[in-house]
């Protein structure tokens, strides 16, 4: 698959961000009113969705979109409250409940998905039928960009995706990722996704994300210290 730039003009809360327990409907991450400011989340950094596969608490989820924004839309209405409908049997929005922000559930599901496509490309699975058939399943139905070509002073065109949010943004990542000619790892310290092979800085054979985290490995070894426990699914 071709490795294109992804584009993405968004905003950010700078008050930050709070979660609300919307009992019984769950929990919603929504923010806490301040200015919004705008951010080009993919201009120098492509990683985001390893960072985002490893989340999977309220509180990490939190910690994310306080740096990145929220995963949809910057400045959400609400989430419309599902409830049965006695008569016909399906799940109808409620028009008179909302809950604020974005649902929590949803993006940790989110999350999950991206988690068990990199782990599937780490074990080396058939991942281009895998995160086909995937993501027709979980992807958006509408459209997640705009392709354009602008003008490169190294190659003469170069092909971007412009995001229409940040989690397309990651759906497009991800994608690249999986369907990549490098190696997906996940480091033996921290647990964290990280690329190898030709063209990324880390051997094909690499263990570990970074240097500093190979050191702390041995030197635990060697004084048979316990190895820290706490892979990256758990903290951002």
């Amino acid at each position: 698959m071709v490795k294109f730039a992804i584009e993405l003009d968004w905003k950010v809360d700078a008050d930050g961000y709070r979660l609300i327990d919307n009992e019984p409907w769950g929990w919603s991450i929504a923010r806490n009113g301040g200015r919004l400011m705008s951010v080009l989340p993919f201009k120098s950094i492509d990683n985001h969705f390893k960072t985002f596969a490893n989340i999977r608490t309220p509180q990490q989820l939190l910690q994310f979109v306080n740096v990145h924004g929220l995963l949809h839309d910057p400045d959400p209405l609400g989430s419309a409250i599902w409830k049965l409908n006695e008569r016909t049997k399906e799940l109808e929005p409620s028009p008179l409940a909302q809950i604020e922000g974005e649902r929590v559930q949803t993006c940790l599901d989110q999350a999950n998905f991206f988690w068990k496509i990199l782990r599937a490309r780490e074990s080396g699975r058939n991942v281009p039928q895998l995160i086909g058939s995937a993501i027709a399943r979980e992807a958006p139905s509408d459209a997640i960009g705009e392709m354009f070509l602008r003008p490169s002073a190294r190659r003469g065109v170069k092909v971007v995706f412009k995001a229409t949010s940040l989690i397309n943004g990651m759906w497009i990542q991800l994608a690249q990722s999986a369907l990549g000619d490098t190696q997906i790892k996940s480091c033996k310290f921290c647990g964290a996704f990280f690329d190898a092979g030709v063209g990324t800085g880390r051997r094909a054979d690499a263990l570990f994300c970074k240097r500093s985290h190979q050191i702390e490995f041995n030197s635990s070894k060697r004084s048979k210290k316990p190895i820290p426990a706490v892979s990256a699914r758990q903290r951002v």
